[in-house]
């Protein structure tokens, strides 16, 4: 009978060990959700920095394009403060404006404001007017501290004479 004592007390040893209690998947659950929690946390901050990536290199391609575009037209570019979409301001620079070749394109480029301020800049033993200071600035209308920036130089015609 001893033996049958303790095959009864081998298999009642083994259904107590069957399954998890109710805490241990209650720790687990917990574990995998702040996993998961954390996890949406970054994704969702990648996300905010390509968008924002994004964003400045469209700012960029802009600019170039608004350079490219005053640098077509140098002698027609005067002292100026102006705030434009960036959009309008290439067309505005641009005197036969090129048909554009995506329609998206130009909503991207509407959705960014371009500052266009262009000043006469002094060189000293040269004229008072011997260089054309533009700064240009490219931002969303909802983040305007985020602007990118280009500080751009361009030489007048007349002013190339020393002054004795």
């Amino acid at each position: 009978m001893a033996d049958g004592n303790s095959a009864c007390y081998l298999s009642a040893a083994s259904s107590k060990q069957r399954g998890f209690t109710l805490i241990e998947v209650v720790i687990a659950v917990v574990i995998l959700s702040t996993a998961f929690i954390t996890l949406l946390g970054l994704q969702s901050s990648i996300m905010k920095r390509t968008l924002r990536d994004e964003e400045k290199q469209q700012a960029m391609l802009l600019a170039r394009s608004i350079l490219a575009a005053i640098e077509s037209n140098v002698d027609e570019i005067q002292p100026q403060d102006e705030t434009l979409p960036a959009g309008e301001m290439i067309e505005k620079l641009l005197t036969d404006a090129a048909p554009r070749s995506e329609e998206g394109e130009d909503v991207q480029r509407f959705n960014l404001l371009a500052r266009l301020a262009v000043d006469v800049w002094g060189i000293p033993n040269l004229k008072d007017d011997a260089m054309k200071r533009i700064r240009l600035s490219i931002f969303s209308a909802e983040a305007p501290e985020e602007a990118f920036e280009v500080l751009f130089f361009i030489p007048n015609e007349d002013s190339s004479e020393l002054i004795e």
